[in-house]
């Protein structure tokens, strides 16, 4: 297998919103995306950082500090990391970067859109967007980050957590990762830079995961590309010291790939997993012009796999699906900056046109019905005019420019 070349006026359920744990349950264990309340907030800051940053022998050393809410990204933790890492990037002091998530059980498990919700349900619209400026010109700094950047996998990545990961140099798996991009489902789309990354795994896997948001978990992380290394979490604590080791060697991304490879375990048997056994079905049901082949394509295989994989479609938007399919298609030629300033200009056009984004939040996270009524509700209601909307141009002074990522950094090993 090749590798790739390495954010409605006010609503009846505004109040409500407040006091909701912000928990997504899609059948792919949990995608929590913020706080209950605002009070509860400030407590927490106040009483621990959500972001814990060191510099040991070069080493600067992140932890993503939320480990209640599954170390999900707010704007102060992005705020914060877009800091350190411009600080870090010329310091002689740092060698290389670390991230990594507290408490065991997730990396870190998407964005929050609580904000942004909240906005759009007041009419604030204009407003909304703001925290993914943050996040996506962070997402583009990582990715031509002039310094190793290692993030340890040791559980779920989801959403913002794959944007603050799998765009560095360096991400190590473990068998308790578990990975997936599951926006179509809150009637959102695939941001934060994904769609250059998906575009770019084995086949159409990444259109897959794209639509489906079906998860991939351990090995498989490795096995599709978007982890670089895989290892047992149990030696993590001593690949992070052998990292401090290498004091200012850890610059080099040859010297930093050496060391990471060297603990993997190498008399490991090839595993045949689900992902590697459905390759094939997989080029050949989404290696379609449209959304409503896929669909077609996966009625006549009429298969367990395909039959699953519909299921998965039919739970999603619509309208999402149709977004996310044009724009990972369209990513294989797009460079990194483009595909987030495209990100970025698809996110504005939903907190002003898009019904979904608020209907699925609502069947998710607030009714807990899980029965989103989508409009259109079924692809082909969705027509090209639709989608278009959401791909038009913003002024000049409202989109968002970043600065081209020349080279990726995977290709410097």
């Amino acid at each position: 297998m090749q590798s790739r070349p390495l954010t409605t006026p006010t609503s009846p359920f505004a109040f409500r919103l407040n006091r909701l744990p912000w928990t997504l349950t899609r059948g792919i264990d949990r995608y929590v995306l913020g706080r209950t309340d605002h009070r509860d907030a400030t407590v927490m800051a106040q009483a621990e950082p959500s972001v814990v940053s060191s510099i040991d022998n070069g080493i600067a050393t992140v932890t993503l500090n939320r480990p209640k809410a599954l170390n999900s990204l707010n704007q102060d933790m992005v705020d914060i990391l877009l800091r350190l890492y411009r600080n870090w990037q010329h310091s002689s002091d740092v060698h290389a970067v670390v991230v990594k998530g507290a408490g065991g059980k997730a990396f870190c498990a998407g964005g929050d859109v609580k904000a942004t919700v909240q906005q759009i349900m007041k009419g604030e619209r204009e407003e909304a967007p703001r925290f993914f400026t943050h996040e996506y010109t962070m997402n583009n700094l990582i990715a031509k980050y002039p310094k190793p950047y290692i993030s340890l996998l040791d559980g779920i990545v989801m959403g913002g957590g794959a944007g603050v990961s799998i765009h560095g140099s360096f991400r190590v798996a473990t068998e308790k990762s578990m990975f997936a991009m599951p926006e179509c489902g809150i009637g959102l789309f695939v941001d934060i830079g994904s769609a250059y990354f998906l575009s770019r795994l084995p086949g159409e896997m990444g259109m897959y995961l794209a639509l489906t948001g079906q998860r991939l978990k351990g090995i498989e992380l490795k096995e599709s590309t978007l982890a670089t290394h895989y290892l047992p979490s149990s030696r993590l604590p001593e690949l992070e010291e052998a990292i401090q080791g290498l004091g200012s060697k850890a610059g080099e991304h040859s010297a930093v790939h050496h060391l990471i490879s060297s603990f993997e375990e190498k008399d490991t048997p090839p595993q045949q997993t689900d992902l590697l056994l459905h390759l094939p079905e997989m080029d050949a049901c989404f290696n379609q012009d449209s959304v409503e082949a896929i669909h077609a394509s996966l009625k006549e295989l009429n298969n367990e796999w395909s039959q699953a994989t519909l299921k998965l479609l039919n739970g999603g938007s619509p309208t999402s699906q149709k977004i996310c399919f044009r724009h990972v298609k369209a990513a294989r030629n797009m460079s990194l900056a483009s595909v987030l300033e495209e990100d970025y200009r698809l996110l504005h056009h939903m907190c002003h046109i898009s019904h979904d984004f608020v209907e699925g939040i609502r069947a998710k996270l607030i009714e807990k019905d899980n029965n989103a009524r989508w409009k259109p509700a079924t692809v082909d209601q969705v027509t090209d005019e639709m989608v278009s909307a959401y791909f038009r141009r913003l002024k000049p002074s409202e989109e968002l420019q970043l600065e081209e990522t020349t080279q990726h950094l995977q290709s410097r090993l």
